[in-house]
């Protein structure tokens, strides 16, 4: 298995942690990031191993990083953990970040919050298909803030202006979360299914959006509805 930074381990953990925390049931339980503190100070600050009194091993850093990550690891995928919702929870944070970074010169910094995206409720269920939705949803909803910003820019050079910048954030995002899933060694199965699968959704969703908006603007005809008998 490859062996993932701890310090980004720690990371993916608390994107997991950072979501889980926006619902109100989340707040009623202990913080999932100060378990991932705990998991990192328990092996890198002593360096020792749990051994009889007396008899206590030192650990190389390398160990500790094993160790470190074998319990992340196994907190966040191992048996009985929602692992699917938490590889789609470090997908979509991922992605949103990605985002964000993208949206900064236009909009400022962290553009798309926490907040803003728990009022769309119903983040404490995954699937890829309501996690493609909160991702296009979050994003193509700054399309007018985006318009503001950029005076310049009208009609569908400033439509594809913006979907080419977003579009940017939203691969990078998901090539980041593949590559810590990867990292994870949990990159496969039904994990890697559902990721492709959004990243798809995702894609059939921002194109719907320009048609939307192309035909708002008057710039295109609506798409006529296929029928049994038009086939």
């Amino acid at each position: 298995m490859p062996i993932q930074p701890t310090h980004g381990l720690n990371q993916a953990y608390q994107k997991v942690s950072q979501i889980d925390n926006t619902t109100p049931q989340n707040k009623l339980v202990d913080n999932q990031t100060k378990r991932a503190e705990k998991f990192s100070l328990e092996t890198s600050s002593s360096g020792k191993n749990q051994q009889a009194p007396g008899q206590e091993k030192m650990l190389t850093k390398e160990q500790q990083r094993v160790e470190t990550q074998a319990n992340l690891i196994q907190h966040l995928f191992g048996d009985g953990a929602p692992k699917n919702a938490n590889a789609l929870k470090i997908l979509f944070q991922e992605t949103i970040d990605k985002i964000n970074e993208v949206l900064a010169p236009d909009l400022g910094p962290d553009a798309i919050s926490a907040e803003k995206l728990a009022e769309q409720g119903g983040i404490d269920y995954w699937s890829p298909e309501n996690t493609a939705n909160r991702i296009v949803q979050g994003t193509v909803g700054f399309f007018e803030a985006y318009k503001t910003a950029n005076p310049k820019l009208e009609g569908e050079a400033l439509l594809d202006k913006f979907l080419s910048v977003i579009g940017g954030g939203i691969e990078d995002g998901f090539k980041d979360a593949t590559n810590i899933l990867t990292g994870f060694g949990v990159y496969e199965g039904s994990i890697k299914e559902n990721a492709e699968k959004t990243f798809e959704l995702v894609q059939q969703g921002l194109q719907a959006f320009r048609e939307q908006q192309m035909q708002a603007m008057g710039l295109s005809e609506p798409q006529p509805v296929q029928t049994a008998e038009s086939d």
